[in-house]
């Protein structure tokens, strides 16, 4: 078959890793009209969908899809321009409860007026209608034999929306965008799998959600999740393509008839698609948890410290108290949530280290009483008394019996 494609340049498009090229050869099984040549195509995946646009020209038509998928439900905005000016547009919504909703429209100059075709699909159960009026039309007996003409449910006949040659160049571009996306999909599908391989510190914010490993994953499952649905795709549009001989409303058939076709085939793909999320959020994105957030995660090792404050502590550091990250081969946790060196810790108390000027270190001179004294000094207990405020520091001339210092100002 002679392609009818004008060949327009690869692009190529640079998300998170992926190069992506499409270009579309592959005959049809079924005499459908495959479109041949060069098909622009962009992939972008992000934390839960997977976002594809193709691009097709033909003799100064040019046809854009644009499809969002979450798994189990899929937006689908398909644009047609002649000649540089947009003549059709087709917004289409297949929900989580399996049916299609489309709403295209017929735009000026093509159109005398703006004119609206509303298609809402369940199954085997089709309304179609034109600015708000309901057509008399069998879909399914439409997809092997079209009929010449429409009328609506009262019978009157449906005028042209656009001049005839306007809407079969309409037609013939949608129906060949949509034999693209097979191609599209396989062609865009270039992911490759993830690489699974002393004082106290505050908590820092931690951003597992953003890292390499985390878009490397969710890339390769956005990549398989295409891969998948690209499997389901041509059986469907083989099954539609002759909608778009139905008069006046052809195009919006063949949008609705191919995004439901997908919707039935396509579960398996969208539950694996699910499962792998997931599986990238407990192992990548956020293998910690620490906060109301999806994205307030701590790294793999880390440990969160406060999910009020979504800070976490480095590998290797233990939360203390919700306030301070500390080292527990080397530090202890305190009461008031600081850490303090093992050697420096006195009961509830942390005697002060070096470093404070001439005379200020300390030293625990009785943990019992959570008594810290600066060198050199001595602990004087008072009889019968345990606990803080049983003990005095005092110089190291001695204690009288009831626990004070014998010079308290040496």
């Amino acid at each position: 078959m002679r392609s009818l494609l004008r060949p327009i340049s690869a692009a190529v498009v640079v998300t998170f890793g992926l190069a992506v090229a499409c270009s579309t050869s592959d005959p049809s099984p079924t005499g459908a009209p495959i479109p041949k040549g060069e098909i622009a195509c962009d992939i972008r995946i992000t934390d839960n969908s997977v976002t594809q646009t193709w691009t097709i020209e033909d003799r100064g038509a040019v046809a854009k899809a644009t499809v969002e998928n979450t798994g189990s439900a899929a937006t689908y905005n398909i644009e047609v321009k002649l000649d540089g000016v947009v003549a059709f547009q087709s917004d289409v919504t297949m929900s989580k409860l399996g049916g299609v909703s489309n709403t295209s429209r017929y735009l000026t100059p093509f159109a005398t007026k703006e004119t609206v075709v509303d298609v809402q699909a369940q199954g085997g159960s089709w309304t179609v209608k034109v600015d708000g009026r309901r057509l008399a039309i069998d879909t399914e007996a439409a997809k092997k034999a079209p009929p010449a003409t429409i009328a609506f449910d009262d019978g009157t006949s449906v005028g042209p929306i656009v001049p005839k040659a306007i809407e079969t160049r309409i037609n013939d571009a949608v129906n060949k965008l949509m034999g693209a996306e097979k191609d599209a999909r396989e062609s865009c599908v270039n992911g490759t799998a993830p690489d699974l391989s002393q004082k106290g510190e505050p908590g820092r914010p931690s951003s597992p959600h953003k890292s390499a490993e985390c878009n490397s994953c969710r890339n390769f499952c956005g990549t398989k999740f295409i891969a998948c649905t690209a499997g389901t795709i041509f059986g469907c549009w083989a099954g539609c393509f002759g909608l778009a001989a139905v008069p006046i409303v052809g195009a919006a058939l063949v949008v609705t008839c191919n995004v439901l076709c997908n919707l039935v085939l396509q579960p398996r793909c969208a539950t694996d698609y699910s499962d792998c999320l997931e599986n990238c959020r407990n192992q990548f994105c956020c293998p910690v948890s620490c906060g109301p957030s999806a994205t307030q995660c701590c790294a793999a090792g880390e440990s969160c410290l406060n999910s009020a404050t979504g800070l976490c502590c480095r590998v290797g550091l233990t939360p203390c108290r919700g306030k301070t990250c500390f080292d527990n081969a080397a530090e202890n946790c305190m009461p008031d949530g600081s850490a303090c060196p093992k050697e420096k810790t006195c009961g509830s108390n942390c005697c002060k280290s070096p470093g404070g000027g001439f005379g200020t270190e300390e030293n625990c001179v009785s943990p019992v009483h959570h008594l810290c004294c600066r060198v050199g000094l001595i602990a004087c207990v008072a009889p019968n008394v345990v606990g803080p405020g049983a003990a005095v520091c005092c110089p190291p001339g001695g204690c009288l019996p009831d626990g004070t210092c014998i010079n308290p100002n040496p």
